[in-house]
């Protein structure tokens, strides 16, 4: 009697142990969907993507959302990467990608200020492509030219696992080769400008941080802008997005200071650049840059396309964030 009743008793509790169990598992995958649904919970519409970029994304399934589309899209960008020299492709490239569209004898130098707003040589917007740096200069000469800059600041990008250190360029004039990725990142024409060199080394290798007005540091950080700040968070996209497979390379999260670091994706990405990107739209200079590197019939094109200047609705369609919802130019 006693060892049937023994026997009833385990049997109810291993009964209720495994209903809490099981009503334990649905919550778990119940919380885990509703994690994945604030993710990609987005309207996703149906693109019309313009002709001349409809080829170039024609093997992206745009239905996608998150690591999906992230994952196709680097493959693409991987795929038509053809690497160009720093000496003189990129500096040859910059004075038709960053034309002064006001003025064609000049480039747009990243970081300048509205004209007007300072007399300051190293704010300075806009200058004659003749007066490009010749190397090495005191800083009241190196005001009065312009240099070829990495936005994402080169001793930022670091893989332990890969033991890949900061980015390198070659003025020499060498090709990178693909397996080559310090090198290759290091000579990506999509996150190297026109810029002042003065006021570049200014910024130094500072992250970058939110704020206001024109470009300046703000303590130890640096704020690109309110006319800059779209162009450089696409840029950081791109990077961020290029170099992934390399052990997230140059993430985000490596090149600035996110708002909420709550937000802060598992990949690395910030809220601070989808913030950015959905505040300042693509600029004509932007386009410019994208048209001609995504031809490779242009002399120094580099054959990729940046896709989030193409469609800046992308960024959220990835990494979500929809309180920083950017414009579709699909539509």
């Amino acid at each position: 009697m006693n060892n049937k009743l023994l026997t009833l008793v385990a049997i109810c509790l291993l009964t209720i142990s495994c209903a809490k169990t099981q009503k334990d598992k649905q919550a778990h995958l119940s919380q885990d969907n509703n994690q994945s649904q604030n993710t990609t919970a987005l309207n996703i519409p149906t693109y019309k993507i313009p002709k001349q970029q409809a080829d170039y994304y024609k093997e992206v399934d745009f239905t996608k959302t998150g690591p999906a589309l992230l994952s196709q899209l680097a493959y693409l960008l991987e795929k038509t990467h053809n690497p160009i020299s720093y000496t003189p492709g990129i500096r040859q490239a910059l004075q038709t990608t960053d034309q002064d569209p006001e003025n064609k004898d000049n480039v747009v130098l990243l970081y300048g200020w509205p004209k007007g707003e300072s007399n300051a040589l190293e704010h300075q917007r806009s200058i004659n492509k003749r007066y490009f740096s010749k190397g090495e200069q005191e800083d009241s000469e190196r005001k009065k030219v312009w240099e070829r800059e990495h936005v994402f600041a080169k001793s930022r990008a670091k893989s332990n696992t890969l033991k890949l250190k900061g980015l390198i360029a070659d003025a020499k004039g060498s090709i990178p080769h693909a397996a080559h990725t310090r090198q290759l990142a290091g000579q990506d024409v999509h996150h190297i400008t026109a810029i002042n060199g003065y006021w570049n080394n200014h910024r130094n290798n500072s992250l970058f941080v939110n704020g206001e007005g024109n470009s300046h540091k703000i303590a130890n950080y640096w704020y690109p802008g309110d006319e800059w700040k779209g162009d450089v968070a696409r840029m950081m996209m791109y990077m961020h997005l290029r170099y992934h497979k390399s052990d997230n390379y140059t993430s985000a999260d490596k090149i600035g200071l996110p708002i909420d670091a709550k937000q802060t994706t598992k990949d690395g990405m910030i809220d601070l650049f989808l913030k950015w990107n959905a505040e300042d739209p693509v600029s004509a200079i932007e386009v410019n840059r994208n048209k001609y590197h995504g031809n490779l019939n242009n002399k120094y094109a580099q054959g990729n396309r940046n896709p989030f200047i193409d469609n800046p609705y992308l960024a959220n369609q990835i990494w979500g964030m929809p309180q920083y919802t950017a414009d579709n130019l699909w539509k």
